[in-house]
C-alpha cells in the first residue's frame, strides 16, 4: 500500500494532526485569500503578514500584492519580498520600482547654514556636504558622525564633486574659485581661479576632466575650454546609477520619475524648507536630500516594516 502521507511542500487540509514542514494548509491559504479580497486595508497587510507561512501559494499572494489598489497594501508586499531569494521574487523586484516606497529614515544636522551640496564617495561609506556656513563637512554614513570640516572658501559653498577613486574631493564656491582636496589628508591641494561668476555646478569624468562651465585638466590644472551654462537652474537634480531614475528637489518637495515614460512615479514630502541638494549613493539604495541646516536620508525603512 503506497504512503498516504504529505509530503514536503504539499498543500493538505487544516486538520488536528500537523502537516510536514514545509506544508501548506489549504484551508489556512483558503483563509488568507479571502483576506485579500476584503476592501480593509489593516485586514489585508495583516493578511499579507500571515502568507508567507504558507508556502509557494503564500509567496505568490504576496507577488499579487505588488500591484493591489492600496499604496500601504504595496508596500508591505514589497518589504515582505525586498530581501527573499527566490528567483520569481528577484525578477518581480526588478520590474518594481523601490524609490516610490522611499520615506525618511534619519536626519543629520550640524551645519549653521543652508545645506547647498552633497556628494557620495564611490564606495557609498562617505558623505561631504557643503553649506552657506563656508564648510565643508565629511561624515560617516554609517555612524552618522561628522569626520572632518574643512575650510579654505572666502564665501558659501555652492557646489560639490568626487572622482571615481575616491580620493579627490573638487568644491565651488560664490567667491568664484573651485578648491580641489585631498580627502584622504584632508588637505587642499590646489585652487583653481577664472570663473566670472559662482561655481554652481561641478562634475568630473574619468577623474581626468573637471567640468564647472569650464572644461578643466585636474591633473595639470590647466582649463581647456569654456562652456555656455545657464546658471538659473529651478531646481535640484540627481539621476539613479542605472540612469533609469531623475530625482528632482524643488520647493519642499521632491519628485521621483521614470526617465522612460517621463512620468513621475512619486512626490517625497518631508522638508519643511526648500530642496537645495541632492545625491544618491552608487547603490542606488539611499537617496540624501539637503535644505537650510539639516539633511535627509531617504530610503527603505530598517526593520523591514511595522504596522
Amino acid at each position: 500500500m503506497k504512503d498516504k502521507q504529505p509530503r514536503q511542500g504539499d498543500m493538505v487540509l487544516g486538520g488536528k494532526n500537523l502537516p510536514p514542514k514545509g506544508a501548506a494548509v489549504l484551508g489556512g491559504i483558503i483563509g488568507i485569500l479571502q483576506k485579500l479580497k476584503s476592501e480593509n486595508e489593516q485586514e489585508k497587510i495583516a493578511a499579507l503578514a500571515q502568507a508567507l507561512n504558507y508556502g509557494d501559494p503564500g509567496l505568490d499572494l504576496v507577488i499579487e500584492a505588488l500591484t493591489d489598489k492600496s499604496f500601504r497594501v504595496r508596500k508591505v508586499a514589497y518589504l515582505l519580498l525586498w530581501e527573499r531569494q527566490e528567483t520569481k521574487v528577484k525578477e518581480v523586484l526588478r520590474n518594481t520600482n523601490p524609490y516610490q516606497f522611499f520615506e525618511c529614515i534619519d536626519t543629520i544636522e550640524e551645519h549653521i547654514g543652508t545645506v547647498t551640496s552633497l556628494a557620495i564617495t564611490p564606495d557609498g561609506k562617505t558623505l561631504v556636504s557643503g553649506s552657506w556656513d563656508k564648510t565643508i563637512k565629511i561624515w560617516d554614513l554609517n555612524t552618522k558622525l561628522c569626520l572632518s570640516t574643512l575650510k579654505g572658501h572666502s564665501q558659501e559653498v555652492t557646489s560639490l564633486a568626487i572622482t571615481p577613486d575616491g580620493k579627490t574631493l573638487v568644491s565651488g564656491s560664490w567667491d568664484k574659485t573651485i578648491k580641489i582636496w585631498d580627502l584622504n589628508t584632508k588637505h587642499c591641494l590646489s585652487t583653481l581661479k577664472g570663473h566670472l561668476d559662482w561655481v554652481s555646478s561641478l562634475a568630473t569624468s574619468n577623474g581626468k576632466t573637471l567640468v564647472s562651465g569650464r572644461i578643466w585638466d585636474l591633473n595639470t590644472k590647466h582649463c581647456l575650454s569654456n562652456l555656455k551654462k545657464d546658471l538659473q537652474q529651478e531646481a535640484s537634480l540627481a539621476i539613479t546609477p542605472d540612469g533609469k531614475i531623475l530625482v528632482s528637489g524643488n520647493g519642499d518637495k521632491i519628485k521621483i520619475w521614470d526617465l522612460n515614460t517621463k512620468l513621475c512615479l512619486s512626490t517625497l514630502k518631508g522638508h519643511s524648507q526648500e530642496v537645495t541638494s541632492l545625491a544618491i549613493t552608487p547603490d542606488g539604495k539611499t537617496l540624501i536630500s539637503g535644505s537650510f541646516n539639516r539633511i535627509y536620508l531617504w530610503g527603505i525603512p530598517h526593520p523591514l516594516f511595522s504596522f
